[in-house]
């Protein structure tokens, strides 16, 4: 069986022009909790439901807190 491919995902990476990126969002904010939440799981179980194969998906960390700041928000 192929193993997963993901898109690359640098949440991380500075931006070229001030202000840096994590500077806009504000501590203790609902982006933040969501964001430390997902980066606590254990990434191998979020790899484990991808079959691979095919073409790079997107990390499937990075869905997840998209899926649960969208609930959190209200948007479904």
């Amino acid at each position: 069986m192929p193993e997963p491919r993901f898109k690359p995902c640098m949440q991380d990476q500075p931006m070229l022009l001030p202000p840096d990126i994590g500077d806009l969002v504000p501590e203790g904010s609902m982006p933040r909790v969501v964001d430390m939440v997902v980066r606590s799981i254990d990434r191998s179980t979020l790899t484990a439901l991808c079959p691979g194969g095919g073409a790079p998906a997107h990390d499937p960390q990075m869905m997840l807190k998209v899926v649960l700041l969208a609930y959190a928000s209200g948007v479904y």
